[in-house]
């Protein structure tokens, strides 16, 4: 059987109207094989599990299976000729600006580490390690978790490239440190744990799965498990209403283990979440009847998970009262959160920024003023990303929090 990833007829088969673009490129021949081949993967599990799977599998397959998923194979995902653009990536002001944040922190622990998972191509670290021995503030040690030897490559060269005195610095591994004493510093990485699905209906929630009618993926609903339910309850506590007929959104089974085994990680110091997510009661409001399900296929944002398998990212935003939740549960405590505008403010953005454009002409000074308005706009990532602190055995108000801390609202 062959299994296509799209009509010949257009460039996208969707379920979307919303994916009506003709000019977005098309994949070459080499990835489109590539996705055919992720395809008759996932086609073999939903056969094996009798037909369905549940979302949080078929995410799981499509960007994790080995050597077939979006996050595995080794095609480039950030900046220009990838599918998205991260802050560490628009502009070097974002990482300046987060060192500031992670030399009180240090300073604070007496701690000489910081740890970053899933740091995508290097340059947060780069920039972070750059400007930290700038000023005498670099950590002894660097560790990054990374368990893609691709990326390991990736990120080694770029640190090579940015900060070539520091790379002694860095050290690699493909599981977590047993123990953490300093800093903890991931950007985005909570957004790519994968979710399910669900939907409200005259019949109570649905658990909304993925199945395969011969020629394409297909959602199907079907009743969900007891787990799905306990977590339906307590949205339906948090907003302090049972959720309307109709209402679809998306639930992360595994992100209170994951934040869980991060605390009980955290020996002495802070864990810093930063992604696009919000409190339980924002994220599953009214307004927001059709979830936050985003992904990404060469700088287009659709809402369609079906879209050439293997070559697109799938995202949903965080649920932040979850972190807050594993973090108390684990002896630690949230020492802060706030917006990512208001967290970078108040870790110095405009004096990072007045000193970056005294040393570039008048072009590039325009380009970081663009970068700006993206990292701080309401509209742009200033309001739709969070940090949280999580922290344990600390006793310092962070610099990033003290223009306004919304730890009450979680």
């Amino acid at each position: 059987m062959v299994y296509a990833a799209a009509p010949e007829a257009g460039p996208f088969c969707s379920r979307s109207r919303n994916i009506v673009d003709h000019d977005w490129p098309r994949p070459e021949p080499a990835a489109r094989e590539h996705s055919e081949k992720l395809i008759a993967h996932v086609v073999d599990v939903i056969d094996a599990d009798g037909g369905w799977i549940g979302f949080d599998r078929y995410m799981h397959e499509v960007l994790y299976a080995p050597g077939l998923g979006y996050y595995t194979a080794g095609a480039v995902k950030l900046g220009d000729d990838g599918d998205f653009t991260t802050a560490p990536e628009l502009s070097p002001l974002y990482s300046r600006t987060l060192a500031s944040q992670c030399a009180q922190i240090l300073l604070a622990t007496g701690g000489d580490t910081i740890v970053e998972p899933g740091a995508g191509s290097g340059v947060m670290a780069a920039h972070i390690l750059a400007s930290l021995a700038e000023i005498d503030a670099a950590p002894h040690k660097y560790l990054i978790v990374e368990p893609s030897p691709d990326l390991q490559q990736r990120q080694q060269q770029t640190i090579a490239s940015l900060a070539p005195e520091q790379l002694d610095c860095v050290q690699w591994c493909d599981r977590p440190p047993q123990s953490v004493s300093g800093l903890l510093v991931a950007n985005e990485v909570l957004d790519a744990l994968p979710f399910e699905r669900f939907v409200v209906t005259e019949n109570g929630v649905k658990s909304l799965g993925v199945t395969w009618d011969g020629e394409r993926f297909v959602e199907q609903a079907v009743a969900p498990d007891a787990v799905l339910d306990k977590g339906i309850e307590a949205i339906e506590s948090a907003i302090g209403k049972p959720l309307p007929v109709g209402y679809r959104s998306e639930w992360r089974r595994g992100l209170y283990e994951f934040a869980s085994d991060w605390s009980k990680r955290l020996h002495h110091g802070v864990l810093l979440w930063i992604d696009y997510g919000c409190s339980r009661r924002e994220l599953y409001a009214a307004a927001r009847n059709e979830g936050t399900m985003l992904c990404h296929y060469r700088h287009r944002a659709h809402d369609d998970p079906f879209v050439y398998p293997g070559l697109q990212d799938i995202t949903a935003w965080v649920d932040f009262t979850t972190i807050a939740e594993a973090a108390v549960d684990n002896g630690c405590r949230v020492g802060g959160y706030t917006t990512q505008a208001h967290f970078l403010i108040g870790c110095g953005l405009e004096q990072q920024f007045n000193q970056m454009r005294s040393r570039v002409d008048e072009q590039a000074a325009a380009s970081m003023g663009k970068a700006v308005q993206r990292l701080l706009m309401p509209g742009e990532m200033g309001e739709n990303f969070r940090v949280i602190a999580i922290e344990k055995d600390l006793h310092t108000d962070l610099i990033g929090f003290r223009l306004r801390d919304m730890a009450a609202s979680l």
